[in-house]
């Protein structure tokens, strides 16, 4: 019996060690990635900024044509920084041209006394200095040789202004901080008088002659991109870089990045993964990792525009975080559905396109609207526990979820619940909806940007991003001859009971149970300033 215990704690043992490194790999993979940083529920990365790029200056430091390409296919620069890496945002050409458009009009006061231009003196040889005098391909590639754990110098000249280069290369510490690990080869730099003072004769003349060598690399191709990317600006000149500013908040990029002169809108834009074991089937997961896609078509927090970037994770990975977040959970709705009866899969569906308000935020065979995520998927995507506590419980579950705690008899939502969960998975992925042509905004800064906006609109006149998607325009509160036919009262009774008690349409949904009393008198008052009016005379008091 002695050595049976010993057995059995033995193998719990070698388990639990499996386990812990394994949380271990995957915690620290979450790390780099910086997980953290836009969802609750693993832990942050407060360093993450110390590796990445300070954007406040990115209009001296890159060459535009280059950054319209990395936004549309990232690819790694730096080779220094372990998993961390730039993910893909899924921009098309228009979203790209607006972040580059802005980001070249972040340029940073200068911080560098002008120095003089020194003419390189003939039969100087930059490759052998940087090679043998400097030795900086014992950290760099050049030329497809060299230590590469850095950044190759070979597209230097693809991806960098000159005079950003010749400034870095003159007092690096002032770009990436004094525990930089980018020597000062030819300037020493005097805080106290704001003086450059040449480390030797040579130094001039080297840094010259280096810079105007690394820049030729690559100079063929990168006037070919730059002739490129101007034409794609002569095409598309509806594009303004303030259309890139809106996107680069809706995307969140100062969860990694530096961006003087920029106010976030939120801290994080992604949802709890402390659940994720509970919410999401493994297939799914594995799949979702490996190729990220639109779940919610126009943000988390919709009207944000937030989007799951594509962090181009190897199988490995995939794998590792699968496990970590699934924590050896089987998926619940791996047992057996009840089999609905034709009839009942009828009532279902009748249910949810001419009584319910699901589909006006939800898709479900191509029809319905782009808030949330797609119905169809259902089945291949949640455990199905996790399922029946969203249609009966919303709020409780998800707490920043704007999804409306709907009245529902427990028959019905059993019903909807069964059909949704035995339907079959929809094989095509939703793409984003255009961040050009639908302007992303913050939606936390109203009680109405939050929960209406998305389809009455920013300023009431029923064109939110979602109104395209339903079967009857939703009303337009900035109406102010329609609006003032109506007293506060029956404003009430709309939000409080939904569209239909109005002989609206009842994809208006009902939130009577998800705002308190004082909520929706916020609402009327809210609705009353866009429209700037009041109720009939006879409903105001006297």
């Amino acid at each position: 019996m002695n050595k049976i215990r010993q057995y059995f704690q033995i193998i719990v043992f070698w388990s639990f060690l499996t386990v812990f490194l394994n949380a271990s790999s995957a915690d620290s993979l979450i790390s780099y990635l910086a997980c953290g940083n836009c969802h609750l529920g693993v832990q942050t990365n407060l360093d993450i900024k110390e590796v990445t790029p300070d954007l406040s200056n990115a209009g001296l430091r890159y060459r535009p044509a280059y950054l319209f390409e990395f936004l549309q296919t990232p690819k790694q620069i730096r080779h220094n920084i372990g998993a961390a890496r730039m993910p893909g945002f899924h921009f098309d050409e228009e979203e790209a041209l607006a972040v580059t458009l802005f980001l070249m009009e972040q340029r940073s006061p200068e911080v560098l006394p002008k120095i003089l231009d020194q003419s390189a003196e003939r039969g100087v040889d930059a490759e052998k200095i940087i090679r043998e005098d400097l030795q900086c391909t014992s950290c760099h590639g050049l030329n497809g040789s060299g230590q590469n754990n850095s950044t190759d110098l070979t597209d230097v000249g693809m991806r960098l202004q000159e005079d950003w280069l010749r400034e870095y290369l003159t007092a690096p510490h002032l770009f990436d901080g004094d525990d930089t690990q980018m020597p000062s080869f030819f300037y020493q730099y005097s805080q106290a008088d704001n003086q450059l003072r040449p480390i030797s004769v040579e130094a001039p003349v080297r840094l010259s002659k280096i810079v105007g060598y690394l820049i030729s690399l690559k100079r063929k191709e990168a006037n070919q991109a730059s002739a490129s990317f101007n034409k794609v600006k002569e095409r598309l000149p509806h594009v303004t870089a303030e259309m890139g500013r809106d996107i680069i908040l809706s995307q969140n990029c100062h969860a990694c990045h530096t961006l003087d002169r920029l106010t976030p809108w939120f801290p994080r834009n992604g949802p709890d993964l402390s659940i994720e074991s509970q919410r999401v089937q493994r297939g799914w997961l594995i799949g979702y990792l490996s190729q990220s896609h639109a779940v919610r078509p126009f943000g988390y927090f919709p009207g944000s525009g937030s989007r799951m970037p594509d962090f181009r994770l190897t199988e490995d990975e995939v794998a590792e975080l699968t496990s970590f977040f699934k924590k050896g959970h089987d998926d619940k709705s791996g047992r057996k559905q009840q089999e609905l009866s034709a009839f009942s899969k009828t009532k279902a569906l009748t249910l949810l396109r001419d009584k319910l308000s699901c589909l006006g935020c939800h898709r479900l065979d191509g029809f319905g609207g782009m808030i949330g995520p797609d119905l169809s998927s259902t089945s291949s995507r949640l455990n199905a526990p996790f399922v029946d506590m969203m249609i009966l419980h919303p709020r409780m579950l998800v707490p920043e979820s704007i999804m409306p705690k709907v009245p529902l008899s427990p028959e019905a939502a059993t019903l909807v619940g069964s059909y949704l969960k035995g339907t079959l998975s929809s094989q095509k992925q939703d793409s984003y909806l255009s961040l050009v042509d639908h302007q992303p905004y913050n939606p936390k800064e109203s009680i109405y940007r939050e929960y209406c906006s998305g389809c009455h609109g920013l300023d009431g006149g029923g064109d939110g991003f979602n109104a395209a998607y339903l079967p009857k325009r939703p009303i337009s509160h900035s109406d102010k001859s329609l609006m003032s036919e109506r007293p506060d009262d029956v404003l009430y009774d709309g939000i409080y009971s939904g569209g239909a008690i109005l002989e609206r349409h009842h994809f208006m949904p009902p939130w009577g149970e998800t705002f308190s009393p004082y909520d929706v008198k916020k609402l009327v008052e809210e609705i009353r300033q866009l429209c700037q009016c009041e109720g009939p005379n006879w409903s105001q008091p006297q």
